[in-house]
């Protein structure tokens, strides 16, 4: 129960537009008002940056799995995969290059 309840007491899908209208469908409107209430007036943007770390995560440890076949669950290219691919095979190559010595 929020402090915003009574507005699912009125027609609330025609005062609402953009992002608000689209949270609201695709959340319910139970989340948009708590969403509404702890965020009001707060701009929210979701960076990429920690999804792709998520992303490498995954990558290292699916990393038996095809390039293929890892671009398209997460959503990002080929090269993006390689990438850290790549960047997996240096830190393993560096750690193997200090254990040597």
């Amino acid at each position: 129960m929020t402090g915003l309840d009574w507005i699912k007491e009125i027609d609330w899908e025609e005062s609402l537009s953009g992002d608000l209208k689209e949270i609201a469908k695709l959340c319910g409107i139970n989340t948009l008002l708590t969403l509404w209430e702890n965020f009001g007036k707060t701009n929210i943007y979701f960076s990429e940056r920690p999804l792709d770390a998520l992303r490498r995560k995954y990558i290292i440890h699916n990393k038996d799995k095809s390039v293929k076949e890892l671009a398209r669950k997460l959503e990002v290219s080929e090269m993006f995969v390689y990438n850290c691919l790549q960047e997996i095979k240096l830190k393993e190559d560096t750690l193997n290059l200090f254990e040597k010595n």
